[in-house]
């Protein structure tokens, strides 16, 4: 045989080989590329994360039992969150929840399952139950269209949905608002 005509037969063999090989692959169906989107990239277990503003001051603090980054819609999952925001007087607010998704870029929490919020230590001591809850911690701010419960020493105060101004000090139940105060 022709050294020439081994040496393109080598070369030629290979380059065959591979493309029939490429040839015989099933491209992935839509499901399957969805599935592999639906993965997330990371999970961390046992989280705990701080925020700080410019000044080095204490803004609000995360922690979980894991978190589960998702690339696809930019958000992570979290488990049984824990979230103190801390406001200039010193005081500060404790969010507890189910679960919850993180949408990083918004800085946006949404908090599912038995949400529960605290206030600690300003004059008064408050306490709210929810079923859901949306919270911007950079503009302390939380609200829900779930059914509310509120109390305080001597009072309790049920509604549907509700807004929470932290930087104001001011909680608004926004209907069907009944409540039970108790003189003392």
């Amino acid at each position: 045989m022709n050294r020439r005509l081994r040496l393109i037969l080598i070369l030629l063999v290979p380059v065959l080989l591979s493309s029939w090989l490429l040839q015989k692959q099933k491209p992935a169906t839509p499901q399957q590329a969805a599935e592999v989107r639906d993965q997330p990239d990371y999970f961390l277990r046992g989280v705990h994360a701080v925020s700080t503003n410019a000044q080095g001051q204490l803004q609000h603090r995360l922690e979980a039992d894991s978190l589960s980054h998702f690339p696809q819609g930019d958000y992570v999952l979290l488990s049984e969150p824990r979230i103190a925001v801390h406001q200039a007087d010193g005081s500060h607010w404790t969010i507890q929840a189910n679960q919850g998704q993180l949408f990083e870029r918004e800085q946006e929490f949404l908090l599912h399952g038995a949400v529960r919020i605290a206030q600690h230590g300003s004059s008064q001591d408050i306490r709210l139950q929810t079923e859901s809850l949306r919270l911007l911690p950079e503009q302390q701010f939380a609200e829900s269209s779930e059914a509310v419960v509120l109390q305080m020493p001597g009072s309790r105060l049920e509604g549907l949905g509700m807004e929470l101004y932290g930087k104001e000090q001011r909680l608004l139940l926004l209907s069907t608002v009944r409540g039970v105060h108790h003189v003392q």
